[in-house]
């Protein structure tokens, strides 16, 4: 006898399991505050390109002898920028106090730098030697970076007024 169109059915019965929601706590965050949530958790913002400032004297040092000697020595650099971008101020020199405050030496260099490759900037700028006389002023290129076993390397070439390297 055949059951076929009758109506009667088979002891099998479909069924649909559902799968509770598992939500992260990211999820959650991202969903508490207002406006849309964030569709995409593994994208962060970063906070990369803040400005900074800094100051560092090497050498800065004042002297006196008993002939009444006085000298002042300084070497001395500052920046302000982020990490793709800084101006440098860099100066050293020496001032003897005597009875004519003599300048032993003096300069003072303004470059910019650019961040060309991981741990490694490049500078342009100029140089100007207030002493010894006569004064002079450069172009100044150099790389400055962080070379491996963390050996800092700071490597300028100048270019005088006069033509000079």
């Amino acid at each position: 006898m055949s059951h076929h169109g009758m109506g009667h059915h088979s002891g099998k019965q479909q069924v649909t399991a559902t799968v509770p929601e598992v939500v992260t706590e990211e999820e959650k965050y991202a969903e508490a505050g207002s406006g849309e949530p964030q569709g995409r958790f593994d994208i962060r913002p970063v906070h990369d390109n803040e400005v900074f400032a800094t100051f560092m004297a090497d050498r800065l040092e004042y002297q006196w002898r008993e002939d009444d000697i006085e000298t002042l020595l300084w070497d001395v650099q500052g920046w302000v920028g982020d990490d793709y971008h800084k101006l440098y101020l860099e100066s050293e020199g020496e001032i003897r106090a005597d009875e004519d405050d003599t300048v032993e030496e003096a300069e003072v260099e303004l470059l910019y730098s650019r961040n060309i490759d991981k741990f490694w900037d490049l500078q342009l700028g100029v140089r100007h030697d207030f002493e010894p006389r006569p004064q002079r002023t450069f172009a100044a290129l150099g790389v400055q970076g962080l070379a491996p076993q963390w050996l800092e390397v700071d490597a300028t070439a100048y270019l005088s007024e006069d033509g000079d390297v």
